[in-house]
């Protein structure tokens, strides 16, 4: 890949690139190696975005505690986003988009591994989180002077918002 020849691999622009070829591979239905992208994404996004802790900007508070500068940004955000949508996608097909590799037309291609119940409500719960978090990033970058209690719900009244979190969830189907 050019671009990590160019910029190396713990540089935000690595990271966009990572994501996009995540939404690449969601489309194809290769969920793990999406998945495993935008995971890797969002590290490099945490380890590289926004690193002088001295900056005076607003932050956003999550569980009791100041978010990272890396993950209060709306490049992390959008990734998380992705990967929301990429588990809510996998939870409700009821696959994980892989393949058990045992074609009985002699290919290696098979019918997707299913998932059990218990893997299902794992990845409802991710998908959950994941977009509750970008959410609340989303917020806080646009609203500065909204913060998130330690309960993790926004302090002001923003019911509009539960409705764009519904929404996203319904597109991951």
């Amino acid at each position: 890949m050019q671009i990590r020849h160019t910029f190396g691999q713990k540089n935000p622009v690595y990271a966009s690139s990572l994501n996009n070829m995540a939404l690449m591979h969601k489309m194809m239905g290769n969920n793990q190696e999406a998945m495993d992208l935008y995971i890797k994404a969002l590290q490099i996004y945490e380890d590289t975005l926004n690193r002088d802790d001295d900056a005076d900007t607003s932050s956003a508070v999550k569980g009791g505690s100041k978010i990272r500068k890396g993950k209060y940004h709306a490049s992390y955000a959008s990734t998380l986003t992705n990967l929301g949508l990429l588990y809510k996608s996998m939870a409700t097909s009821g696959n994980d988009g892989n393949t058990s590799g045992n074609g009985t037309d002699g290919s290696e291609m098979d019918a997707p591994v299913k998932l059990k119940r218990s893997e299902i409500d794992q990845l409802l719960e991710r998908s959950e989180e994941a977009l509750t978090d970008a959410l609340h990033i989303h917020t806080a970058l646009l609203n500065p002077g909204i913060e998130c209690s330690a309960n993790g719900k926004l302090d002001a009244d923003l019911s509009h918002s539960k409705d764009v979190v519904t929404a996203a969830m319904a597109l991951g189907k």
